[in-house]
């Protein structure tokens, strides 16, 4: 069963996720004139007030970059190292690039489709593709795998990369972790959209500065490597992965599948932070969430990269691996037994954050589906036991499983933008 999944997952991203969105992002960069470049406009709209009280520009990027900055730019990175060799990071760096202008194209649709909900608005794929390409059918497919792979997909894999660094740091059982994390989730969850955009917006600068600065400090005590580390990524780029084989097309995949998986651009996933705002003009939540992209995959995950580089944490991995072990490895080597508590200390920040915004994401789902406030309380307890399972369970086959259901995310939202693009031209050039 575990290789059937695999196996899909492989179809679904080399020949339909990947192609379509690096394709459809090129096109987007030059229809939209590189907008994904334009860093000073980025730092702007990140600073202004909104319009209205509710969820500010600034909680609405944090929420969103709490999802992006979770395992994936710990553990996935690892994993992408291990079974598509350095070269793979080349590709992630080149896929966020690229796919920033999607990232871009979906978080101004979702402002310009947002619904109002209370003191917040409300939005995602699922409410400008009903509203904007007027096809519910997709819509609803889209808001399922949303709620099967966010809500409850990530959720059991942050669970279970925080029980697994708690049992290898602290010896603390998985199954004491997950009833901790799921009673500590409960006491966020239950207050909404406004509770969760406030708890990240304080905990997700922290978290990503901090372990900025213990990057950096490593790459200072070993400016040695630095030239070392690059010409591996660039030379390994251009060459089948040098541990399990495979053809640099592998290579490529692998980079650019973990990269997406990372920053999430393209996905969709972002849109719904994207919408709780309002903005004065749609396009200012564009240039947010592409700036996350980059925050995402070329400083957190780069940092990730030196850090299983550095050490030659590839040495202990293994067709197990979730990825975790590799970089607690990596920073045991580098700080002693310190190095596991600060892993562990990063792994639970950035995970329970993960958990809170694809929590949200799959509510912002659940009330495009029903609009029933009943139906909210069942997922938040099926959430809750979903973490508490997970943290006992094995994660290999559930990232596969999460893996699927972001190619086909990603495949349907990249669609959807394909046809809905010009309305984002229009609102750019308005603006100017």
């Amino acid at each position: 069963m575990t290789e059937l999944v695999k196996d899909l997952e492989h179809l679904i991203w080399s020949y339909l996720t990947i192609p379509i969105l690096l394709f459809v992002s090129l096109i987007f960069t030059f229809y939209l004139r590189a907008v994904q470049f334009k860093f000073k406009t980025m730092l702007q709209c990140l600073t202004k007030k909104t319009a209205d009280k509710g969820v500010s520009s600034f909680q609405s990027f944090t929420m969103a970059l709490a999802a992006k900055v979770g395992v994936g730019s710990l553990a996935g990175v690892a994993i992408g190292i291990y079974i598509g060799g350095p070269g793979s990071i080349f590709w992630m760096w080149v896929s966020a690039f690229i796919t920033a202008a999607a990232s871009f194209v979906e978080s101004t649709l979702a402002q310009i489709y947002k619904k109002r909900d209370g003191d917040i608005y409300i939005g995602g794929p699922a409410y400008y593709i009903e509203y904007g390409l007027h096809q519910k059918g997709f819509a609803i497919i889209y808001a399922l795998i949303i709620i099967l792979t966010y809500t409850f997909g990530f959720s059991a894999i942050q669970s279970n990369t925080i029980a697994t660094s708690f049992m290898d740091v602290l010896s603390i059982p998985p199954l004491l972790t997950g009833v901790g994390l799921s009673l500590l989730t409960s006491m966020i969850i239950f207050g909404g959209a406004s509770s969760i955009a406030k708890i990240t917006s304080k905990i997700v600068p922290i978290m990503a500065l901090s372990y900025i600065g213990i990057g950096l400090y490593v790459v200072f005590t070993n400016l040695s490597y630095v030239p070392v580390f690059f010409i591996t990524i660039f030379k390994d780029a251009f060459q089948p992965s040098p541990l399990i084989g495979g053809t640099i097309m592998f290579t490529i995949i692998t980079g650019v599948k973990r990269g997406v998986f990372s920053n999430e651009a393209g996905m969709g996933s972002g849109a719904h932070a994207a919408a709780v705002t309002n903005s004065k003009n749609p396009t200012e939540q564009g240039y947010i969430q592409a700036l996350g992209v980059y925050i995402t995959t070329i400083f957190i995950c780069t940092i990730t990269a030196f850090l299983i580089m550095v050490t030659d944490a590839v040495s202990i991995g293994n067709h197990h691996s979730n990825g975790i072990e590799l970089t607690q490895y990596a920073l045991t080597q580098l700080f002693g037994p310190v190095g596991g508590i600060i892993l562990a200390i990063a792994i639970f920040f950035f995970a329970f954050s993960t958990i809170l915004t694809g929590y949200f994401y799959g509510e912002c789902n659940i009330k495009y589906l029903f609009n029933n406030e009943n139906m909210l309380y069942i997922i938040r307890i099926i959430v809750l036991i979903v973490i508490i399972m997970a943290s006992v369970g094995s994660a290999s086959f559930i990232w596969s499983l999460v893996d699927i259901g972001v190619g086909l995310t990603a495949t349907i939202n990249v669609i959807a933008l394909c046809y809905l693009v010009k309305e984002v031209k229009h609102c750019l050039n308005k603006k100017s």
